[in-house]
């Protein structure tokens, strides 16, 4: 019961007035073709990969700032531009599995005024360093089109008017420090090789990263 209330905590923390909100612009919440969050680009040919495409949203942290920021408790965000399915929105999990999860549809809205969308996931331990946090299952049972562009987005309406990007909550408990972030892109099915740009997403290829690149990070939340 312990870890569910700090769990939700973490999540309420933007709406209080008086909470504390810092600015990470070079720690980036982005989309990838896998869990290692090696490249932000990907082919999805239906005929031949099949119908169902997995994208993963991940955190990648400013290397400048790890010493005061290296892990998180809960996001905020929606995704901006995925394909309409035939089923209605696409499926989507927390990897771990999140301890609370607010929201049914990841997508950003198409009426950003009185539309919802978006998802908060919070997780009853520290996520320390880069790593995977979200997998999306895209369906499609027609051809995809090249150059598909998709953005993280804040989530709508957010947990705060004062907020207005994607964020974390720090391990910084019991203030759970609120940090907005930078946002990452996708390109499904780029017409352009790694370094160029589509729609103002540029294709980065980089190594992998381990799911817990800083495992030794001493979690904050214990029995």
């Amino acid at each position: 019961m312990r870890k569910v209330l700090l769990a939700i905590a973490a999540l309420l923390v933007p709406m209080s007035v008086s909470a504390q909100i810092t600015d990470c612009p070079n720690c980036i919440l982005g989309i990838y073709d896998d869990q290692g969050l090696s490249k932000n680009f990907g082919s999805w040919d239906v005929e031949t990969m099949g119908p169902l495409k997995s994208i993963f949203v991940g955190i990648k942290y400013d290397p400048a700032l790890i010493e005061q920021l290296s892990g998180l408790t809960s996001i905020e965000l929606s995704v901006d531009g995925i394909p309409a399915g035939p089923l209605g929105p696409p499926a989507f999990k927390g990897i771990p599995d999140p301890t609370v999860t607010i929201g049914t549809d990841i997508r950003t809205p198409d009426d950003e005024v009185t539309g919802t969308g978006g998802v908060n996931m919070a997780w009853n331990s520290c996520l320390p360093g880069d790593r995977v946090l979200i997998q999306i299952d895209m369906l499609s049972l027609s051809p995809v089109a090249n150059d598909i562009v998709l953005q993280v987005r804040r989530k709508f309406p957010p947990s705060s008017p004062s907020v207005q990007q994607q964020l974390l909550t720090q391990c910084n408990a019991p203030i759970f420090t609120a940090t907005t972030l930078g946002a990452g892109c996708y390109v499904i099915n780029p017409t352009v090789p790694p370094g160029g740009t589509v729609g103002g997403c540029t294709l980065d290829e980089t190594d992998s990263v381990s799911l817990e690149t800083w495992g030794g990070v001493k979690a904050l939340f214990k029995d």
